[in-house]
């Protein structure tokens, strides 16, 4: 996280910070808050991975993306693939951006360093308490996916308790790229994380 703190700093960014990370974007988040929590105000988590998530999903004889330390190459079968729910006129872009070498190393260096990633979360201090919004997918109901979808929430429901402040929310899609087939649940998130996190007005009094 040192890189984030780097970056806001020479950006000019003061704290404290809105964190909203989506995915594994959600480590990343979790880590930073949990090393700086005086700068962090709030957090929005949009599907995050779990930091126990690919234990969990091999205890119950899940697919994980996730291969073992030194579990040999890892080989992207197709990087054209981008989400679906992207719009049109971004799809040809995107499809563009991953079948460049620096996406596909990048990709392949996120999924081998996944569990060491997860490690990193565990290890770290809890977060701070500060307002926190868990945005789920909606879990659909068909043969091994439902298992894995039905795992899932129960660990975005878990995640809902890590600050004194958290909610989980909903979101009626089952695409896990929530903040593009339902952005306004993102922002309406964004928006009560801002709203909780600022101070309130001091009371004033008047003198008769």
């Amino acid at each position: 996280m040192r890189e984030l703190a780097e970056l806001l700093g020479h950006g000019g960014v003061a704290p404290p910070y809105v964190l909203v990370g989506h995915s594994f974007g959600g480590f990343n988040v979790r880590l930073f808050a949990s090393e700086h929590p005086d700068e962090t105000a709030a957090l929005v988590l949009i599907d995050s991975s779990h930091e126990k998530q690919f234990e969990r999903f091999d205890e119950a004889g899940l697919e994980s993306t996730a291969p073992e330390p030194g579990g040999g190459e890892i080989i992207i079968g197709n990087p054209a693939v981008v989400p679906s729910s992207l719009p049109a006129d971004l799809q040809d872009l995107a499809r563009s951006f991953t079948l460049r070498a620096g996406f596909i190393a990048t990709l392949r260096s996120e999924l081998r360093n996944l569990r060491v990633s997860a490690g990193e979360v565990q290890a770290a201090a809890p977060l701070p308490d500060v307002p926190l919004v868990v945005i789920s997918h909606r879990v659909t109901a068909d043969g091994v996916s439902v298992r894995k979808g039905k795992l899932w929430l129960d660990m975005q429901q878990e995640l809902a308790t890590r600050t004194s402040r958290a909610q989980l929310v909903m979101a009626d899609t089952p695409d896990h790229y929530v903040q593009l087939s339902e952005p306004e649940v993102v922002v309406a998130a964004i928006r009560t994380v801002l709203a909780e996190s600022r101070p309130a007005p001091a009371a004033t009094s008047t003198l008769q």
